[in-house]
């Protein structure tokens, strides 16, 4: 009996790996027929579908992770171990535990600089079916940091809006001037335009998004980015075609501030506006 215990062993891993491939497959499935079902909703019927991007990008991440944690050997990985291979396995076992503690150790140090947000017009707050903004168990909040105000408060955002819109499950982008001046960049720069506050209301923490309206101004005075399907605005969606273009800027200027931090030339956090 014990002699046939590490066969035993063996047969169990060797079944669990392929639940493992089943798993990995079951999700290359379903963001395969999430992206067509987007086409077809798209393009066929004229109604696209919010979810399917999300489905999409959240399978492949999985695919991603699981394969990498269950699925693929270790001899499948692509690597360059010219050095690594030269060494005793003794050494090369010492060189795996250094690199895991190293990876750990980063992932932590990098874990306080975490930005998150979702984004909702301030005169149009979630609604109670909203999918963003709250969670569901009890005794927690979403997180939400605006990049233009580390310190908390209202502040003006650097956005960089996409010229035409935000996409095909948006309201096209109207002039950006009274003059209909054209607009020859894919994306635009709206200086004082947008403001933006972390508020908590009705349960949901969210980045509450003002267009900074100025009738003096050749500039326009709206924005796109709300899921539009056949002419209704899905509220429960808020401004998520555009939760990073609202900030953009202020993301680009947090990475170079990151960035400095880790080569050792220190720079000034960008300042709230």
């Amino acid at each position: 009996m014990t002699d046939n215990q590490p066969n035993r062993w063996v047969a169990c891993g060797r079944w669990l790996r392929r639940r493992a491939e089943n798993v990995q497959a079951a999700l290359l499935v379903a963001m395969f027929l999430s992206f067509m079902t987007q086409i077809i909703a798209r393009y066929v019927f004229n109604y696209p579908l919010g979810w399917t991007d999300e489905v999409s990008v959240l399978c492949w991440l999985w695919c991603v992770l699981w394969g990498a944690s269950f699925v693929l050997r270790e001899r499948d990985e692509v690597r360059f171990d010219i050095f690594y291979s030269a060494l005793g396995e003794r050494t090369r076992c010492v060189f795996t535990v250094i690199t895991g503690i190293a990876t750990v150790l980063l992932f932590g140090i990098a874990l306080p600089a975490v930005v998150s947000y979702v984004t909702f017009r301030a005169d149009s707050p979630p609604p109670e079916n909203s999918r963003f903004g709250k969670v569901p168990q009890p005794g927690m909040v979403a997180a939400c940091v605006n990049p233009a105000a580390l310190g908390g408060g209202k502040a003006v955002t650097d956005a960089i809006l996409g010229t035409k819109g935000a996409g095909l499950a948006s309201a096209p982008m109207g002039p950006w001037t009274s003059d209909n001046s054209p607009v020859t960049t894919p994306f635009v720069s709206v200086p004082g335009l947008i403001s933006a506050e972390c508020v908590s209301n009705g349960g949901f923490s969210y980045l509450a998004v003002t267009v900074n309206a100025n009738p003096q101004d050749p500039r326009t005075d709206t924005i796109v980015g709300d899921v539009v399907v056949n002419g209704a605005t899905l509220k429960d969606w808020g401004l998520h075609l555009i939760d990073m273009p609202v900030e953009m800027g202020n993301l680009v200027s947090l990475s170079e501030y990151q960035a400095a931090s880790w080569r050792g030339t220190p720079m000034d956090l960008p300042k709230k506006k």
